[in-house]
C-alpha cells in the first residue's frame, strides 16, 4: 500500500482545509520511551490502559485478567457502580489537573495561521494551552457527556471567556472561515472552575456521534469557491449549522 500524500496533506492543513483529529495517542509524544505513568508524579498523561488499571486498583476491580484490567469502559462502569459517578469525575479531575507539556503536534497546529477545526477525544487541555502559548485565538466547544441538564446542548467558550454558554447545536454560530475551534467530542476536565467537568460518562457509555460533528467537518472542508453557507444538521428533528454571520 503506498504512503499517504503527506505533502498534499501538509499544504491543505496549512490552508485550513483538513480537520485534525486527535486521539489519546497524540499525548505520548511528550513521554520518553519506556517511561511508565505514575499518578503521584503527574509528569505525563496516562494511556487508556494505564488509566484503566489505575481505576481498577482504586475500586478493587474483581478481575485480575489483563484484558479486563485494560478495558476502560468495563472498569469505569464498575467504578461507578461501587463508588458513584461523582467520585469517578473527581478521580479523573485529579489525574488531568496538572500542567502537562503540550506535545509537538499541539504546538505545530497552534502555529498554523489559517483557522482550523480541531476535533479531539481527549479531556486534557494540551491543545488549548498550546494555542494560548502561541498567542493564537480560538473558541472551545465541548460536548457534555456527563450532564443530563445539557443533553441537547454544547458548551461554548468564546475566546477569552472564563465560563461557557450552553447552546443548542442549531444555534452555534461560528464562522469557521475566520475562527479556530477546538471541539472536544467526549467532554473535558474544567481545570479553572471544576463545575463544567464533563468526562466520566464517555468512559463507560456507548456514545452516539455528536449530531453536529458531520456538518462541521463538511463546513471545514468546504472550498470557499463553492460559496455554500447552509448545512443540514443530523440532530433529531433536523436543523442547520449556520455561518458566523447568522445566515443559514
Amino acid at each position: 500500500m503506498p504512503d499517504p500524500p503527506y505533502g498534499e496533506i501538509a499544504d491543505l492543513l496549512k490552508a485550513g482545509q483538513v480537520v485534525p483529529f486527535l486521539g489519546a495517542g497524540v499525548n505520548l509524544g511528550a513521554r520518553p520511551p519506556g517511561e511508565i505513568w505514575n499518578e503521584r508524579v503527574g509528569s505525563y498523561l496516562p494511556t487508556g490502559s494505564e488509566l484503566s488499571r489505575f481505576l481498577a486498583g482504586k475500586s478493587n476491580f474483581p478481575s485480575a485478567e489483563q484484558h479486563d484490567l485494560t478495558d476502560l469502559s468495563k472498569v469505569a462502569s464498575y467504578f461507578v457502580e461501587t463508588a458513584a459517578r461523582r467520585r469517578l469525575r473527581e478521580r479523573l479531575h485529579e489525574v488531568f489537573d496538572h500542567d502537562f507539556l503540550p506535545c509537538e503536534i499541539h504546538s505545530y497546529l497552534a502555529q498554523i495561521p489559517s483557522p482550523l477545526l480541531i476535533v479531539t477525544t481527549n479531556y486534557d487541555d494540551l491543545a488549548e494551552r498550546a494555542f494560548a502559548n502561541a498567542g493564537h485565538d480560538y473558541d472551545l466547544v465541548v460536548h457534555p457527556t456527563d450532564r443530563k441538564d445539557l443533553d441537547a446542548s454544547v458548551l461554548w467558550w468564546k475566546h477569552g471567556a472564563n465560563e461557557p454558554v450552553a447552546v443548542h447545536p442549531n444555534k452555534l454560530l461560528i464562522d469557521l472561515k475566520t475562527t479556530t475551534v477546538i471541539y472536544k467530542m467526549h467532554g473535558t476536565v474544567d481545570r479553572l472552575l471544576r463545575k463544567y467537568d464533563s468526562c466520566a460518562g464517555s468512559l463507560y457509555a456507548s456514545l452516539p456521534q455528536p449530531p453536529f460533528l458531520i456538518s462541521w467537518v463538511w463546513v471545514a472542508r468546504l472550498e470557499s469557491s463553492r460559496g455554500a453557507e447552509k448545512f443540514e444538521d443530523c440532530a433529531p428533528g433536523g436543523g442547520q449549522v449556520r455561518d458566523g454571520r447568522g445566515r443559514g
